[in-house]
C-alpha cells in the first residue's frame, strides 16, 4: 500500500474576519450561502484577503484538486494499492476512498468540499479534526518520507530505491514555500529537482515510480 498525504493544502472557510467585506458578501450572496460557509479562494477573493496572514499561500483548493484528480486515475488505486488524504492548513483530514469519482469541473469540487465542512463525512469521503503527525501514527507505515525543496536530492533512481510496501509520502499542497509545522517524524526529507516542482507532478513521479518498483512485483508482474 502507498499512502499520500497532501500536507498543509490551503483549503478552509472564508475566515470570520472577511465575512463583512463588501466582495465577500456579494460573493456569498451570489452563492446563496452564508460566507462562512464558502470556500476560500484566492482567484476571486484575491483583493479582499491582502491583510490576511499569508495571503499569498492562502485560498488554493484547485492544488488538491488537481492531485486528487491524478491519484485517483491512477493505475496503483485502480489496484486498490493507494490511499489518500488531504490534510488542511487548519490540521483537518479529508479521507478519500479509492472508489470516489471526483469532479472533474472546479465549481463542483469546491461545492463538494463546502458540503463536506457541514456533513463531516458523506459516501466517498470523510473529514476529521487531525495532525499529520497523528494521521502518521494512525497509518502505521514502513516508512515515512516527506517531499521537502530543502531536503536530500535525490535521483528518480534513488527515489525507486527508497520505494517499499507500506510507504507514506508527505507531500506539501500549498502553492510555494516551506512546510508551516514541523515534520521531525518523517524517517527522510527528500527533493526530486534542484527548483520547485508543483504538487501533482511530485505525486505522478512518486505513484509512477511506486507502480514500476512495488506493485508490479505484489502482482506477480516482475
Amino acid at each position: 500500500m502507498l499512502h499520500v498525504i497532501l500536507a498543509e493544502a490551503e483549503i478552509e472557510l472564508i475566515p470570520p474576519e472577511l465575512w463583512n467585506a463588501r466582495g465577500i458578501v456579494s460573493y456569498a450572496k451570489k452563492r446563496g450561502k452564508p460566507p462562512g460557509k464558502c470556500l476560500l479562494d484566492s482567484n476571486l477573493h484575491h483583493s479582499t484577503m491582502r491583510d490576511l496572514p499569508q495571503q499569498e499561500r492562502r485560498g488554493r483548493p484547485d492544488i488538491a484538486h488537481i492531485t486528487l484528480l491524478y491519484l485517483l486515475g491512477s493505475v496503483a488505486n485502480h489496484e486498490g494499492m493507494l490511499r489518500v488524504y488531504v490534510h488542511t492548513r487548519n490540521d483537518e483530514v479529508i479521507y478519500v476512498k479509492p472508489e470516489t469519482r471526483l469532479p472533474r469541473n472546479y465549481n463542483r469540487f469546491v461545492g463538494l468540499i463546502e458540503k463536506l465542512y457541514q456533513v463531516e463525512e458523506d459516501l466517498f469521503l470523510m473529514m476529521r479534526k487531525l495532525t499529520v503527525e497523528d494521521l502518521v501514527r494512525e497509518i502505521k507505515p514502513s516508512r515515512t518520507l516527506l517531499m521537502d525543496e530543502g531536503g536530500t536530492l535525490v535521483s528518480p533512481g534513488g527515489l525507486a530505491d527508497r520505494m517499499r510496501d507500506n510507504l507514506c509520502v508527505v507531500i506539501g499542497a500549498f502553492p510555494h514555500g516551506g512546510y508551516n509545522k514541523s515534520y521531525d517524524f518523517a524517517d527522510e526529507r527528500i527533493s526530486l529537482y534542484e527548483k520547485p516542482l508543483e504538487t501533482w507532478t511530485i505525486a505522478s513521479k512518486i505513484t509512477c515510480l511506486y507502480e514500476y518498483t512495488v506493485l508490479r512485483k505484489l502482482l506477480g508482474n516482475g
